[in-house]
């Protein structure tokens, strides 16, 4: 079962919250390969989208739901977090 979540800069399908848990942005960086910096610059490109998810950029906790749409959109493996 999903959840839609639309935006005016995506919309994208995420699994109900039960199924998803947060993380630190180090480890999204870390799981994708990239140091904190190039990472936080990726995110710096999506800064209105994330904010509606509950991310600023001093967010060091990311919420379960941006995270998975976080993971989607920079191929993050989420079985490897």
């Amino acid at each position: 079962m999903t959840q839609r979540v639309d935006s005016g800069l995506s919309t994208c399908c995420l699994p109900l919250l039960n199924t998803m848990k947060s993380y630190f942005k180090y480890e999204l960086a870390r799981a994708a390969g990239v140091s904190m910096r190039t990472f936080s610059r990726w995110l710096s490109q999506n800064t209105l989208l994330l904010a509606e998810l509950g991310v600023m950029p001093t967010t060091k906790l990311i919420p379960a739901r941006a995270a998975h749409w976080i993971c989607g959109q920079y191929g993050i493996d989420e079985g490897e977090l």
